[in-house]
């Protein structure tokens, strides 16, 4: 009786709104069918232009692999009004490989001022796509001097090169002894044909000289020593120290060549040699002169000081006596007087 008599919560009331949640209307049923069509319809055509683009054996692409999605299941809602965001949505830049990157920018020529510091003048070169860039004939940069060809290395080994005469003539041959041996350093830095045993036979003839022996003894000037096609040169390391400039050899065959064409002979540079040694010696001469005369004028001058011939600062000269004939005394004693002041000593003679 209690159990029947105690009240119960009676369930909640079916309401009108809960039906209208879940049932769609026709208009919206309608709606959602044709973007589902719409979406099939997208997926197939994407799906038949990567099946015609792709070859067998060929790479897809990047677009074809980010624009390839799974094909859309049936939406439960509708279809929201926010914009796709698709490749051609897609703001350009430089980390976007999809698009091409616009032209460059034309070069701005340089100024007139700045003619002398460039080598190459990109915005009046073309590039031809095959490893170099063709510069206008008529350029106004300042042409440079030609490089001359330095003349192959001689073949080392020995004998006849080939049987035909015009080869035999156009091979460099020994200067001194025509052998066809050469002495590849000398030949290829110095570009002077001479064979190793010509080389070791005249030692005065082929040795090396420094910089300092080409201008003490040679008087060849520095321009000269530094232009290469007038005395090609060997350079080495400083024997001195490493961290100096490099040493320059020359060969003295050369060295002395360029001092006949310079003086007109070996006799004239002899006398020349003799002329500025002499002119050398005179001026150490007339220098060593003119320090001594100093030397004296600085001596003259303290003495006058000493003996107080300048007056006013100097002090008083010193009264040095000037003893007569000595007169004998008594006792062994010997009596001198001064000429200039009269004062008079005795003296003991022993």
């Amino acid at each position: 009786m209690a159990d029947s008599a105690r009240p119960k919560t009676p369930p909640p009331p079916a309401s009108a709104s809960a039906a209208t949640k879940t049932a769609l209307s026709p208009d919206q049923l309608r709606r959602i069918e044709a973007n589902r069509q719409k979406a099939i319809e997208i997926y197939q055509s994407r799906l038949k232009q990567n099946t015609t683009t792709t070859t067998a054996g060929q790479k897809r692409t990047h677009d074809s692999i980010t624009n390839s999605t799974q094909p859309p299941t049936t939406p439960t809602k509708p279809s929201s009004t926010r914009p796709t965001i698709s490749p051609s949505n897609t703001r350009l830049s430089n980390r976007d490989g999809r698009q091409p990157l616009p032209a460059a920018a034309p070069l701005r020529p340089f100024s007139k001022k700045m003619a002398s510091y460039v080598d190459y003048d990109f915005s009046k070169m073309t590039d031809t796509k095959g490893g170099f860039l063709s510069e206008p004939e008529h350029s106004h940069l300042p042409s440079r001097p030609p490089i001359l060809p330095v003349p192959p290395p001689p073949s080392l080994k020995t004998g006849p090169p080939s049987s035909s005469s015009s080869q035999q003539q156009n091979t460099p041959k020994c200067s001194d002894c025509n052998s066809l041996t050469l002495d590849p350093l000398l030949y290829t830095t110095f570009h002077h044909p001479v064979c190793p045993t010509c080389k070791d036979k005249f030692p005065d003839k082929y040795s090396l000289l420094t910089k300092t022996e080409c201008r003490e003894d040679y008087l060849i000037t520095d321009p000269e020593l530094n232009d290469p096609l007038l005395l090609p040169h060997l350079s080495k390391p400083n024997p001195h120290k490493s961290t100096w400039n490099d040493m320059h050899l020359y060969l003295r065959c050369q060295v002395e060549a360029r001092a006949i064409v310079k003086w007109g002979s070996l006799e004239e540079l002899d006398k020349e040699f003799e002329k500025r040694c002499g002119e050398k010696k005179r001026r150490k001469e007339v220098g060593f002169k003119k320090k001594l005369r100093e030397l004296k004028n600085r001596t003259r001058v303290e003495t006058w000081k000493r003996d107080g011939r300048m007056g006013g600062g100097g002090r008083e000269r010193r009264h040095e006596h000037v003893w007569g004939q000595a007169v004998d005394k008594e006792g062994g004693m010997v009596a001198r007087t001064c000429v200039e002041c009269g004062f008079e000593i005795e003296e003991v003679v022993l």
